[in-house]
């Protein structure tokens, strides 16, 4: 790779910046001594905070090794869009260069979070800073850890240690850092929805504790329904503060999974196992596409006037995805809508039974519960969907895979 010209070197000077090389034979992610930032796609500013005046630059081949890193101004560069911006050392200097310009061999965090470590005393002070839902307390450092409680936006916690786990992209960034609380609760959030005023630690690092890794969010089908004090209505937004769950594997492992439920769920409701099961395959792509909400059906929820929509008691909230909709003549456009978010598979199973048994629009159906292929024709004449294939490509799936035998008749 060519060195900067004479001519270009010398502007740079002039600017008082300081110009980086490639060096002989450099590439990516191979210099000695630990993880580096390297140009590989062109100069790179180097900046004296994330977001701040430039000190210097990386040319095209050049590498820099990496301090740590931190959060900051959303910067879109030749690798995608990140917050994270990566302390470098170069030619005896220190600044920041975004991570989204620079290839570090990963598209996550690659060093420790930037910042002092703190010496053991007394809890640090911190906020919860999640966009509207409740924030997950956790037993331990991960998104799989038991779940111990749920805080609202805006509560004051008291931090005593902090231990790096899996990244979280949230409010604040995207970080491995988590927090140990000690009030007002006891366990661990990520630090990047923790406002503490720093980028980087504000505690010392947690102690081994053996904290329990239960399945949390991701078991299958913990279940739980409505909490007591949970809102039914509000904004929507796209922050999901915590794990999805684990998708099935296959369309075997999905009827496996979810066809006892459906039949449970078809002897309280009176909606057919064959048809919940059905519509749960088609709608979700045998579990694949959830609208990264745990929304199994598709449901969406209800626009009340304004920023305000109304997802009922078994959802949490409501996220806003792109989807498709059908003409009365087949024609396909895109919409972006307000998709239910649910805590689990199992809440949307029991919502989907719900919405459909409580709503006058589709009580006719229930004329015909004893017959699942009528059914489904049913609620779709009552405008379930749009597309006009509907009916045909649910009954598909419930013949196919011999749904009915999960029904209770």
């Amino acid at each position: 790779m060519p060195r900067p010209s004479h001519a270009a070197a010398a502007a740079a000077t002039a600017l008082g910046l300081l110009v980086v090389a490639p060096a002989a034979g450099a590439a990516p992610g191979t210099a000695p001594g630990g993880v580096t930032a390297t140009a590989a796609k062109g100069p790179v500013p180097v900046l004296a905070k994330p977001g701040g005046k430039r000190i210097a630059r990386l040319a095209k081949g050049a590498r820099a090794p990496i301090v740590c890193q931190t959060s900051g101004p959303l910067v879109a560069g030749p690798y995608g869009r990140s917050k994270i911006w990566d302390k470098v050392r170069v030619r005896g200097r220190v600044g920041f260069v975004s991570d989204s310009r620079v290839y570090t061999g990963s598209d996550s965090l690659v060093t420790g979070a930037c910042g002092t470590r703190p010496a053991a005393g007394a809890t640090k002070p911190g906020r919860i800073g999640t966009e509207r839902l409740p924030l997950i307390v956790r037993s331990g450092p991960t998104t799989t850890a038991r779940e111990v409680t749920r805080l609202p936006r805006g509560t004051r916690v008291r931090i005593s240690c902090q231990a790096i786990g899996p990244a979280v992209q949230g409010t604040y960034g995207t970080s491995k850092l988590w927090n140990r609380i000690t009030q007002p609760a006891v366990g661990f959030v990520p630090d990047s929805y923790t406002y503490t005023g720093s980028d980087g630690r504000v505690a010392p690092d947690c102690k081994p504790t053996g904290a329990d890794p239960g399945g949390g969010d991701q078991s299958p089908n913990p279940g739980g329904g409505p909490r007591p004090g949970q809102a039914e209505e509000g904004r929507c937004t796209s922050d999901v503060p915590f794990a999805l769950e684990r998708a099935p594997g296959s369309r075997a492992e999905f009827v496996a999974r979810f066809g006892p439920g459906a039949s449970t769920s078809d002897r309280r409701t009176g909606v057919p196992a064959a048809v919940t099961l059905g519509q749960g395959l088609l709608e979700s792509g045998d579990g694949q596409h959830t609208a990264g909400a745990n929304n199994y059906f598709g449901i969406k929820a209800a626009h009340k006037g304004g920023d305000r929509y109304r997802w009922g008691d078994e959802a949490v909230g409501c996220v806003f995805r792109k989807t498709k909709e059908q003409r009365s003549d087949g024609s396909e456009y895109t919409v972006l809508a307000a998709f239910r978010l649910y805590r689990s598979a199992t809440d949307s199973f029991v919502d989907h039974s719900e919405f459909l048994s409580e709503s006058s629009r589709y009580r006719p159906a229930f004329a015909v519960k004893d017959d699942s292929r009528a059914f489904v024709r049913a609620i779709w004449k009552a405008g379930y969907a749009t597309d006009t294939q509907y009916p045909q490509k649910v009954i598909s799936l419930m013949d196919a895979n011999d749904l009915y035998r999960f029904d209770v008749r």
